[in-house]
């Protein structure tokens, strides 16, 4: 007897199973639009229902920490993410709080990162400011812009540069080619402005050499050791306090 009510049980699972192929297999996964995969994860919402290859949908969640259904954002309740565990054999998947809360982080640090960075820019474009003539008879002199560079400008990329790291060293890795990037941009639209001074020339030699100090402390871990920064740039030592950044 017991043996006929497994080989029953065995015989409706499969006959679900079938059933779910007949009406799902030629659904199209939404994150890879492609034809869904078994096992399958179904959706139920408002507006109908989703339907998902579930290890692709697994590993949407564990990358992003997101759980909410990819296409209507309508978040996954308790018992779906149990489900969607289940199905695809990953307990950790279950840690709905924990994955969260890394994304909100996440989003917080990248959000920060961002914001840094329009500051950087900001820092960059202050040099063509120094570098324009304030009138036509009397342009700001070279020694001027590179005071106005160790004074203003350094100190100030210096510090965001700080806070960025702060917020992840691997930020480090493109950082310094977003820069010198943004410079190439300036750089090319004084050239179309046909305002290129030979302060501004000057200044982005100067920046240059910046970049390169700047970033061989950064390499060697030195802009970040202790509570103050001691940056030798070209032969000239700033010295800053990091303490309250």
């Amino acid at each position: 007897m017991y043996m006929t009510r497994s080989r029953t049980r065995a015989s409706r699972c499969i006959e679900t199973l079938q059933r779910r192929w007949k009406r799902y297999h030629h659904r199209i996964d939404p994150i890879t639009r492609e034809p869904v995969r078994f096992p399958i994860f179904v959706h139920v919402h408002e507006g109908g229902d989703s339907v998902f290859s579930a290890r692709t949908l697994a590993e949407y969640v564990r990358v992003s920490g997101d759980y909410r259904n990819p296409l209507t954002r309508q978040p996954f309740n308790r018992c779906e993410v149990l489900r969607l565990a289940r199905i695809v054999g990953d307990p950790n998947l279950a840690e709905q709080e924990v994955r969260e809360a890394e994304r909100k982080r996440a989003a917080e640090q990248e959000s920060l990162r961002t914001w840094f960075l329009g500051e950087l820019e900001n820092d960059i474009y202050m040099l063509r400011d120094f570098a324009r003539r304030p009138t036509s008879t009397m342009p700001y002199s070279t020694s001027f812009v590179v005071r106005q560079m160790l004074a203003v400008t350094f100190p100030s990329l210096i510090v965001n540069i700080v806070r960025i790291l702060r917020l992840g060293e691997s930020y480090g890795e493109h950082l310094f080619v977003e820069l010198r990037s943004t410079v190439r941009i300036m750089r090319t639209c004084m050239e179309e402005e046909e305002a290129l001074t030979p302060q501004f020339t000057t200044a982005l030699v100067v920046f240059d050499q910046f970049l390169n100090d700047l970033e061989h402390h950064v390499q060697d871990g030195t802009l970040l050791a202790g509570t103050t920064a001691n940056v030798v740039i070209g032969g000239m030592n700033i010295r800053l306090n990091l303490r309250d950044i």
